[in-house]
């Protein structure tokens, strides 16, 4: 059955009006009963306090999955801004229960099908507990969260695989989500050809006839077999850490880096030459807004020349020569800092990192794109393709009329228009 037809609905209406009324009216009365508790105040009115704060991150811990990470069961989303206030409670507590919480989750996640082990960035959400077979699609917004806490981690542990994550997902952003005329786009699908996943997932036979003498360790390490874990195929994840795969071989922990390096290399440029899922090239403000703010305190935390480029490409702080990296900084939400890398703002001040929007991403999140220049004594603003012209002694020219150049004056050619004009008895002066 399908959907009633909208003149079905309203006989419908009419006759419960005409003959149920009184169930009508009783069932309207419930309604305005509920819309008016929603209007009321959601607690009990008690002032949100340290202590409230602190109970509330306690009360997550008992929701958290101790073996796989994470909270919840599936399917299970990463839940980026509930380990951040994890992290800052650690933060501001020095409860080292909620550090490991957080570092514990991140290593989880990052070590699962939902993080891309060769090109960077996470997917959107895992369809089972353990983080392996995800939902391929990747959003912009998800991956500014999971890198921003990233940085925070390695901000507050020196973790190197956070910092990993964090600089993968980074280039993921400035590989494949960058729009040439500024900003960052907002998604790419989960499906290519008809199938879910089909661009990032393998088989043993094609990471054997890819990788060679590499092969061993990377199926050992990515969990390649036979059976594949995902409809037949293999989703890539850290199924054994690499120093316990590389002692199990009696390869050294030098040398087996060097292998999935190599191996990463390799299936990732077999890859790019995929039918790739779709991409929605919309570049929206708020999403951009925090994949700008986590690119930025990358860059910053990192002390990373290529990150800062990655937000000049972006173009918002100088690019400087790469660095140690300062893990002692401050987490970040303790208010904006004066950064000597960033451009001077006004009377010799420097501008701070989130007033610091480069100019080419300005135009699309704040005004048009207008263009004005001088036209034999007019003023001509092109705005997205359309000109819109308005003459210096303030009249405008319509905006569906063509913009007219001026032009020579053609005594025949004008007399001649007016001529046909009058035959038809609408003379313009």
């Amino acid at each position: 059955m399908g959907m009633p037809s909208f003149r079905r609905v309203l006989v419908s209406v009419s006759e419960a009006w005409k003959h149920k009324r009184a169930d009508v009216l009783k069932g309207a009365e419930s309604l305005r009963g509920i819309y008016a508790a929603a209007e009321g105040p959601t607690s009990a009115g008690h002032p949100l306090s340290a202590v409230t704060l602190g109970e509330t991150i306690r009360a997550t811990r008992n929701y958290y999955d101790q073996k796989a990470g994470g909270f919840g069961t599936a399917p299970k989303f990463p839940q980026a801004m509930v380990l951040d206030g994890l992290l800052r409670h650690w933060a501001r507590t020095g409860e080292q229960e909620y550090l490991r919480l957080v570092r514990h989750a991140m290593t989880r996640m990052a070590r699962g099908g939902i993080y891309d082990q060769l090109g960077g960035g996470f997917h959107r959400y895992s369809v089972d507990a353990g983080w392996l077979v995800p939902h391929f699609e990747k959003m912009l917004y998800d991956n500014a969260l999971l890198a921003r806490l990233a940085v925070h981690l390695w901000q507050a542990t020196g973790d190197t695989e956070a910092r990993r994550v964090a600089e993968e997902t980074f280039g993921w952003v400035r590989r494949e989500m960058t729009d040439p005329a500024g900003g960052w786009y907002s998604s790419l699908d989960a499906d290519s050809e008809g199938h879910e996943g089909k661009f990032y997932v393998w088989s043993l036979a094609e990471v054997r006839a890819l990788l060679a003498d590499d092969a061993a360790l990377a199926e050992l390490h990515w969990g390649v077999t036979p059976g594949g874990n995902f409809e037949g195929a293999n989703i890539l994840h850290v199924a054994v850490p690499l120093d316990e795969a590389a002692a199990r071989l009696g390869l050294s922990t030098d040398e087996a880096r060097a292998r999935i390096a190599r191996a990463k290399e390799a299936l990732f440029t077999a890859r790019a030459p995929r039918v790739r899922p779709a991409r929605d090239e919309k570049v929206l403000a708020g999403w951009n807004g925090l994949m700008l703010r986590a690119l930025a305190e990358g860059a910053r935390a990192f002390d990373d020349a290529r990150a800062a480029r990655g937000v000049r490409e972006g173009r918002i702080v100088p690019a400087r020569r790469a660095g140690e990296g300062r893990p002692g900084l401050p987490l970040m939400g303790q208010g904006p800092r004066e950064d000597p890398r960033l451009p001077r703002g006004p009377r010799g001040t420097r501008t701070r990192i989130h007033r610091a929007l480069p100019a080419h991403l300005r135009p699309r999140l704040a005004r048009p794109r207008t263009r004005a220049r001088g036209e034999h004594g007019r003023l001509v603003l092109e705005r997205r393709g359309r000109r819109l012209l308005r003459h210096r002694d303030g009249r405008r020219t319509p905006r569906h009329a063509p913009a007219r150049r001026d032009r020579q004056r053609d005594p025949v050619r004008d007399g001649a228009r007016r001529g046909a004009a009058a035959a038809r008895g609408r003379v313009h002066g």
